[in-house]
This record gives C-alpha cells, structure tokens and sequence, in this order.
C-alpha cells in the first residue's frame, strides 16, 4: 500500500502497511519535554543531548521521529550519504539550544524516540525531509537500499 504521509506541510511517500495508519492518526503524546543541547551527532537521524533543566547531567540518546537518513556501517550502508546527513543535521542545530518532545524508548537499544523543534519551532525531521537527506520511516516500515549510493 503506497500512502503519501504530511509532515509539517511536506509531503513524504512511503509503504506504510495499512495496519500502521491508525498509529500515526492517533501519535503518541509525549512523556517528557524539555530543553536540551547537543553532546555528540551520532549520525543523521540519531544524537546525544544533555538537557537543560538541570534534572538529569547525563546526556541521552535520540532518534529522530518520523525519518530514516542512510546508515554509515552495515548491510545497507552508504556512508558518502550517511556524512553528508550527519552534517546536514548539525547545521540545522543552529542555534544549539532545541525543545526535545520524547515519545518512547526503542524496544532495542537504550534510544529514545523523540520529536525534536529548534526554538523557532521547526522541526529537525522536517528540516531533514526538506533538504532531501532523510525520507519518511515509521517503526515496521521496511527499510530499503538508499539510491545513487557508491
């Protein structure tokens, strides 16, 4: 099933199985929101923030909500395009101070998904989309081979 998904005005097309579409209708609210800043980029859809409410030093592992970006290492890897996404986020990271929404912790691993907003309120996924260094995933979507990837 092909479906076109918005986000924020931008349109992503994608092959989100039908049993999906109720889950993005009905997003899930966020668990904690704060501010924070940016301790390391991991890579274009994942990084390390330190929050600045002064709750916790420790810095915490994001994903990105909504996007996948090309992996640097692995089966699918492409890690020219994986470089230039990395660095694509950093520079949407200006200024470094951003409002961090966080969904859910990954089944796998210790990150936690999140939706991620500049100050000014642009989201960093949309950001990403718009550039044409992410596309559209949601959790269960297949992952495909990126293209023009050497």
């Amino acid at each position: 099933m092909l479906m076109v998904v918005l986000f924020g005005g931008l349109s992503a097309y994608t092959d989100i199985p039908s049993r999906l579409v109720g889950e993005l209708a009905l997003a899930r609210p966020a668990q904690e929101v704060y501010v924070a800043s940016v301790a390391r980029i991991v890579d274009g859809d994942t990084l390390d923030v330190r929050p600045l409410s002064g709750w916790s030093p420790f810095a915490r592992r994001l994903r990105l909500a909504g996007i996948d970006t090309p992996e640097k290492f692995g089966r699918t890897a492409c890690p020219q395009r994986a470089a230039q996404a990395s660095r694509a986020l950093f520079d949407a990271l200006v200024p470094s101070e951003f409002m961090v929404e966080v969904r859910i912790q990954e089944r796998i691993g210790k990150r936690w998904l999140a939706d991620v907003r500049r100050m000014d309120g642009r989201s960093l996924s949309s950001l990403m989309l718009a550039q044409g260094q992410a596309r559209a995933y949601f959790p269960g979507a297949s992952k495909t081979p990126w293209r023009d990837c050497h």
